[in-house]
């Protein structure tokens, strides 16, 4: 999928909301599971708007969601490297539903689907995962993502700017 074609996926989904926490998780020591991470940096680095929301929640993503209260969105979107059976650096768009089911697996304890759950339920937000085919999760002593993933990184980022932009989002 290209990131035009992402973009409007993501930006249909964001139809009706008026704030968005984009919430990168991931670990920087096992590989393309820093996917997640590195999209959030880059997309806060670009993104300046009082109804976004992005943090880098590293490898507990749970122990943010009172930023995430705070802030009162009424989307969340979760980036993060998830096992979908796709080519490394695939990009796919998951919604409630499709987390709720599992159709992928992620590295991270608690789970997305009881993270998604608990945010859904909890603070009445939508919720849906951006997630990248990781091409390798060995353990790393420094930040190193493969060439796949670093593509599909971009991707991501290119995505979210630009939907966040159809949104309305990224005006004051």
């Amino acid at each position: 999928m290209d990131a035009h074609s992402l973009a409007s996926r993501l930006a249909s989904w964001l139809t009706g909301s008026s704030r968005v926490a984009i919430l990168g998780v991931g670990s920087e020591l096992r590989g393309d599971d820093a996917a997640g991470v590195v999209v959030a940096r880059r997309v806060s680095a670009a993104v300046r708007s009082p109804k976004v929301l992005v943090v880098d929640c590293g490898p507990a993503p749970e122990n943010y969601t009172w930023r995430v209260r705070r802030f009162s969105p009424s989307h969340v979107v979760l980036v993060d490297a998830v096992e979908a059976g796709m080519p490394p650096g695939s990009v796919g768009l998951y919604g409630e539903e499709d987390v709720e089911e599992a159709p992928f697996t992620s590295t991270h304890r608690p789970s997305l689907k009881l993270l998604s759950r608990y945010l859904r339920l909890s603070m009445g937000v939508k919720v849906a995962l951006l997630g990248i085919q990781p091409a390798s999760l060995e353990l790393t002593d420094s930040l190193k993502l493969t060439a796949e993933v670093e593509a599909g990184v971009e991707l991501a980022v290119r995505a979210i700017i630009e939907a966040l932009a159809e949104a309305g989002l990224l005006h004051a």
